[in-house]
C-alpha cells in the first residue's frame, strides 16, 4: 500500500489549495450561471410546440350482448387527422377543430366471423363508403363535444376529456383521453343499423336465460399521445 505524505511547508500548501479551490468555485458558478440564463433565454423566445402522434393513437370500442352486458371489445387499425403533421402553441389549440376520419372496414374484435357480420350487417347501415368522419370541439373542464357525420347529418356527442403529462417523459409528452357512451338510438338514430346487427346475431346474442339481446348503447375510449415538438428545440440550442 502507498503512503501519500503531506507537504512540508503545509501553510503555504494549504493557502495555495484554498486559492485553486475558490478560483475554481467561482469558474463554475459562472458557468453554470450562463448555461441556466442560456436555457431561460431559450425557454422565453421559443413557443411551446405540439403535435399529435398518430402511431400512439387507440380508437377503442365496447359493444353489449345478452341480459348478462357480456362485453364484446375491438378496435379500429385505419383512421387519419387533418393536423398529423400540424404543431400548435397549446394542447386545446390542437383538438379543437381537429377533423377524424375512421374507416370502419378497418373494426377488429378478433373474431373474423364477428368482424364480417359487423361489416356486412351494421357499419354498411351505419357509415356512409365505411367512413366514420367527425369534428372535435374545444374541451371545455372535464369534457368535449364530438361532432359525428351520419349519413349527412351531424350528431353531436359529449365525452369525458382527460389530459395528463407522461410522468415518465422526459419531454413532457402529453396524454388525452376521451371516453364516453353513445346511444345508437337516441343519439345516433341508428335502428336500422342496429336492427340490422340483432336480427343477423339474434341465436349468438342468446344468454343463460335464453333471451337475446344487444345493448343499444357503445363505449367509445380514444387514447393518443401529444409530443412536445419545442422541448428538442431548446434543448439543442
Amino acid at each position: 500500500m502507498r503512503e501519500y505524505r503531506i507537504h512540508k511547508n503545509r501553510t503555504g500548501y494549504f493557502s495555495g489549495l484554498l486559492s485553486f479551490s475558490l478560483i475554481s468555485i467561482l469558474l463554475f458558478s459562472s458557468c453554470n450561471n450562463f448555461n441556466n440564463k442560456k436555457l431561460e433565454d431559450n425557454l422565453s423566445k421559443k413557443k411551446t410546440a405540439y403535435k399529435l402522434d398518430i402511431e400512439k393513437t387507440e380508437i377503442i370500442w365496447n359493444a353489449y350482448k345478452t341480459n348478462d352486458k357480456i362485453k364484446v371489445e375491438g378496435s379500429f387499425n385505419k383512421f387519419s387527422f387533418d393536423r398529423e403533421d400540424q404543431s400548435f402553441d397549446s394542447v386545446y389549440n390542437l383538438i379543437d377543430g381537429l377533423q377524424f376520419s375512421i374507416n370502419s372496414l378497418s373494426s377488429s374484435s378478433g373474431d373474423s366471423i364477428r368482424d364480417l357480420n359487423l361489416k356486412d350487417y351494421f357499419f354498411k347501415y351505419l357509415t356512409q363508403d365505411f367512413r366514420i368522419n367527425g369534428v372535435l370541439g374545444r374541451p371545455i373542464n372535464d369534457s368535449i363535444d364530438v361532432i359525428f357525420t351520419i349519413f349527412g347529418k351531424k350528431r353531436v356527442i359529449r365525452l369525458s376529456f382527460v389530459n395528463y403529462v407522461i410522468p415518465t417523459s422526459p419531454s413532457f409528452d402529453q396524454v388525452v383521453e376521451l371516453k364516453g357512451k353513445i346511444n345508437l338510438a337516441k343519439q345516433f338514430n341508428a335502428m336500422k343499423a342496429y336492427n340490422s346487427i340483432h336480427e343477423r346475431c339474434i341465436d349468438l346474442h342468446k344468454g343463460a336465460d335464453g333471451v337475446s339481446k344487444t345493448w343499444k348503447e357503445v363505449v367509445v375510449n380514444v387514447r393518443t399521445v401529444i409530443i412536445n415538438t419545442s422541448f428538442d428545440r431548446i434543448k439543442n440550442h
